[in-house]
């Protein structure tokens, strides 16, 4: 007769105990690497030192992330005031009417960019080499050495010329005139554009939204080319005709008109010398004529670049999609051709459909070939990164991130992949021996249990892990079937490969030994009540009481903190 499993319907008793595996019991794993031992040392005096970290205790409640939200949405709001200021200070030329609108708009640049230097204290930045950087004195540091001079000169002009214009002082044209002379350097803060578009462009996932995108940008880059092109051939006419000199506006009549008509027959001025059409308004003086020549010559190659970067993004746009599509035709063509079942052909397809945008998406590690030129220790980040979403849903992955997060960068690494399931696949049998811990990460799965009551559950993301025990027992057998009722994706952790990581420190391993003793204990006192399936919501209290406090454990592992420079 074969040998009853334990765990099966039939031979599982209520008194059945779980054994530890013998690597969490043997005492001979290899301790040559350390799991993380971190040194600074600093060479300021006492008092600077002290200074430094009252400070940082002051400002680190406030500090946020680069990449959050909130810094987000300041940033798109920072950049949408200085897409005002391209659009208003050349036009200020024709002397537009102060109206509610300008002022309310002028007064919120004003208070923004002012409240945005002590904004730039509480927010991270990121180095050259893509860490990081949350402390506040060296966030202090690095504002004063780049833009802090610079917002200085940009907000200062600004509240001179305001109490310039409400004073007595504002009654001189000249003192008005050198105060809006000192405005126009706040076209410095183009600069901070070009970072704000490329902050919210590294959160574009999709690469179609990012070629729309592109497509939108140099569009509104061609306009505002155009929009200071027309303040500027406006400007000529007003400088040669105050020099006695013809000019097109006097030349059209134009000078009697209003500023916004002014305004629009420059532009469409402008917008002629991009494109093969013409209008009646012509240059009447030597330095129209000059201006003209030069931006004719500026457009044949300007002009050029644009429709080209536009054509090719849409180029791109079309051959993602016939690529696609030839792709879904060949596999079609094959399915016809070997006279594969119906049912089975719509299958695969409807599989390779929703595969293929899942890889749109969300693409593969091993699809991007410039991530092979990472460093080792970049690469581990990265892994984990993309990982530990999910695997932190279990209270032992989060505690090891948080006393030692190169471990659970290694375990990223090493001991987790990667699986698909299609519709209908199963991910293992009543009574077949466990190898992996699964945690969803996309899709739902549907869990019955082989014993009488047949209780089934479902399995979704967020909620539950699958296998636990495998980790710790070498003898644990799955007491029903996991069927995936949809398309999925599970992170599956290997045991080996993740007591190998964890066996690289005697302290590590004595810590997470002590987890795993605290829940076969647990384990072995369920009886009926075992199941390959762990509730996340329900567990996750249990199983923290197996785990010592991140203090203690923190000083067990020689440190007391994150290493510097972690994000």
């Amino acid at each position: 007769d074969e040998p009853m499993n334990p765990l099966s319907a039939k031979g599982r008793t209520s008194a059945t105990v779980f054994e530890l595996s013998p690597i969490w019991t043997d005492s001979k794993l290899d301790d040559k690497k350390a799991v993380g031992q971190w040194t600074e040392q600093e060479t300021h005096s006492a008092a600077c030192l002290k200074a430094k970290q009252c400070y940082n205790r002051c400002m680190k409640a406030i500090t946020a992330h680069p990449n959050s939200k909130i810094r987000l949405a300041w940033d798109l709001f920072g950049g949408v005031l200085i897409l005002y200021d391209l659009i208003a200070l050349p036009l200020a030329v024709f002397e537009p009417p102060e109206v509610l609108f300008t002022q309310v708009m002028d007064w919120m640049c004003m208070v923004f960019w002012t409240l945005n230097i002590f904004a730039m204290l509480t927010v991270g930045y990121r180095q050259s080499n893509g860490v990081v950087v949350m402390t506040p004195a060296s966030i202090l540091v690095h504002y004063l050495r780049t833009w802090a001079i610079v917002d200085l000169i940009l907000v200062v002009p600004d509240w001179i010329y305001t109490v310039a214009i409400q004073s007595d002082a504002g009654s001189s044209s000249n003192v008005l005139r050198i105060a809006r002379l000192f405005r126009t350097l706040r076209f410095l803060r183009l600069l901070k554009l070009k970072w704000i578009i490329d902050a919210i462009s590294d959160l574009l996932d999709s690469e179609v939204t990012a070629i729309f995108v592109n497509v939108v940008k140099m569009v509104l880059l061609l306009l505002a080319i155009n929009h200071l092109i027309a303040c500027i051939w406006y400007s000529i006419a007003l400088l040669s005709g105050e020099g006695g000199q013809p000019n097109w506006l006097h030349h059209h009549g134009f000078d009697r008109a209003t500023w916004s008509y002014k305004y629009l027959v420059a532009f469409h001025w402008s917008l002629t010398r991009f494109a093969p059409a013409s209008m009646q308004v012509q240059p009447q003086n030597e330095w129209e004529r000059t201006f003209a020549i030069f931006i004719v010559v500026f457009a044949l190659v300007g002009f050029s670049c644009f429709v080209g970067s536009i054509t090719a993004s849409l180029l791109q746009l079309r051959s993602m999609s016939a690529e696609a599509d030839g792709k879904i035709w060949q596999l079609r063509h094959f399915l016809r051709r070997s006279a594969v079942p119906i049912a089975l052909s719509l299958r695969i397809q409807r599989f390779v459909q929703h595969a293929y945008k899942m890889q749109g998406q969300q693409m593969p590690i091993q699809k991007v070939e410039v991530l092979s030129l990472l460093s080792g220790q970049l690469a581990r980040e990265l892994n984990c990164a993309l990982n530990l979403p999910h695997m932190s849903l279990h209270p032992l992955f989060k505690f090891l991130n948080e006393v030692s997060s190169i471990t659970m960068q290694w375990i990223a690494a090493t001991a987790v992949e990667r699986m698909i399931m299609a519709r209908g696949d199963m991910l293992f049998l009543p009574g077949e021996k466990g190898t992996h811990m699964h945690f969803v990460t996309s899709g739902r799965l549907l869990y019955t249990k082989a014993d009488d009551t047949h209780k089934q559950e479902w399995v979704e993301r967020g909620e539950d892990w699958i296998a636990e025990p495998v980790l710790w027992t070498s003898g644990w057998f799955h007491l029903g079937q996991l069927v995936a009722t949809a398309d999925c994706e599970l992170v599956k952790v290997d045991p080996t490969a993740f007591a190998a990581v964890a066996g690289t420190s005697k302290s590590l391993k004595m810590l997470t030994a002590l987890y795993a003793k605290g829940f076969l204990d647990w384990l072995s006192k369920q009886g009926d009540d075992l199941s390959d399936i762990v509730q996340g919501d329900v567990m996750g209290v249990i199983v923290e009481d197996f785990l010592p406090p991140l203090g203690e454990a923190r000083t067990v592992l020689g440190h007391a903190g994150k290493p510097r420079g972690d994000p």
